[in-house]
């Protein structure tokens, strides 16, 4: 009686259109890998692989991964398991996130001593400098450095664009060949 009970109210899952949903799922941009693993790991559950569920879900994390070069370095490892692959991308992320933290904190401190450096009293004059030529040097300096700033990140932004574009193209199957 309590089995009708469960059958009746509890939905049927559609196994062929959960697969579908797994294999179709690519880390977006913006998500980051923790997301990207767990809405895999909700997914795999669905979708009655068996045994073969740690092999797929981990070929799954390889190539679905935002970042083009750790998904190849990842497809091209020998006796990979899930679990290797998870620490492998965790670890990517943390990495670039403390590189970012890096080059920023390194940013401001050099800007930090160049506004220092134009507003502290010079205790030395050139002879040939007078301290209103020095204070207009310094903030010329300051100037580039931020136009250069401004620069390099507009063209961090245009790769990243192309990234994402190259991405939807690998990712992206027309629906003649998905047949």
């Amino acid at each position: 009686m309590k089995k009708k009970f469960e059958d009746h109210f509890n939905p049927k899952v559609n196994i062929a259109y959960e697969r579908t949903q797994f294999n179709r799922r690519f880390q977006q941009s913006g998500v980051t890998c923790e997301s990207f693993i767990t809405d895999l790991l909700k997914l795999v559950d669905t979708c009655g692989y068996g045994e073969m569920k740690d092999q797929l879900l981990r070929d799954q994390i390889s190539a679905g991964m935002s970042d083009l070069k750790l998904s190849e370095r990842l497809q091209m490892e020998q006796n990979r398991t899930v679990e290797k692959v998870v620490e492998r991308v965790r670890a990517s992320e943390q990495v670039k996130h403390q590189a970012q933290e890096m080059r920023a904190s390194s940013t401001s401190l050099e800007i930090t001593a160049a506004v220092n450096a134009i507003w502290q009293k010079p205790t030395r004059y050139n002879s040939n400098r007078s301290r209103d030529q020095t204070s207009r040097h310094f903030r010329n300096l300051v100037h580039r450095h931020f136009r250069n700033l401004v620069v390099f990140n507009l063209i961090g932004r245009v790769i990243n664009l192309m990234e994402m574009v190259a991405t939807l193209l690998v990712h992206s199957r027309p629906a003649d060949a998905a047949d």
